[in-house]
């Protein structure tokens, strides 16, 4: 039953009370599945351009940014990486010491992770050894819980956009964060060389993104 609180709120939000209750009534019953027809491809949903067309809104595009217009590149929102380590956090609760599945698939390449040396450093702090040492001795637990947990680098609780993602050639790592400033400065600068970028993320991150900001741009 709607009360008059909620009558007024629908009201405020240009509804009625019947449409809410068919919504309501529709989340009770639960939504059909949708039937896929087929996958969009050229010519089916998807346009190709030919190489001329190709140049045009090249060249479209470089008229707007010319005459001052105004690009905005929208990044939506980052929300914390828990679901990513779900088998992660599992293991560590786990009374079984031995590794499978996923879990067995990151040890085995843990050293080519872009959180590696972050991670070497976490370990010495923690246990006084090294990933490979930790590994040695049968403490992968140990090394799991130094990548999730608030005591070590808190991967299980940082938003995903603040993560280190991608190493390259030079040493040098970026966060998702990061790579979305190169690219907002490769696609979205404006005529004055100065670029727009909105992103949308967690109050309780919000402090988090600031300051990787701040050391970063």
């Amino acid at each position: 039953m709607l009360t008059e609180k909620d009558l007024a709120q629908i009201k405020s939000l240009g509804m009625t009370s019947e449409g809410v209750l068919a919504q309501l009534e529709r989340h009770r019953k639960g939504f059909p599945y949708l039937r896929i027809e087929a996958a969009a491809t050229v010519g089916n949903g998807i346009r190709s351009l030919t190489p001329a067309q190709q140049q045009e809104a090249i060249a479209r595009w470089k008229r707007y940014l010319a005459d001052g217009g105004k690009v905005v590149k929208f990044q939506p929102a980052s929300g914390a990486a828990s679901r990513m380590f779900k088998a992660l956090f599992e293991y560590i609760d786990s009374t079984d010491p031995k590794p499978k599945g996923a879990v067995a698939e990151v040890l085995d390449n843990i050293e080519k992770m872009p959180f590696y040396n972050e991670l070497n450093n976490t370990t010495l702090k923690l246990y006084g050894m090294d990933v490979k040492s930790l590994r040695a001795a049968g403490r992968d637990q140990d090394v799991i819980r130094a990548i999730i947990t608030p005591e070590g680098m808190n991967y299980g609780g940082l938003p995903k956009g603040l993560l280190s993602f991608h190493t390259y050639p030079d040493g040098s790592v970026r966060t998702p964060l990061e790579e979305q400033l190169v690219e907002g400065a490769e696609v979205a600068r404006r005529a004055d060389g100065t670029v727009h970028l909105h992103f949308t993320v967690s109050p309780q991150h919000r402090a988090l993104f600031l300051n990787k900001l701040d050391q970063v741009i």
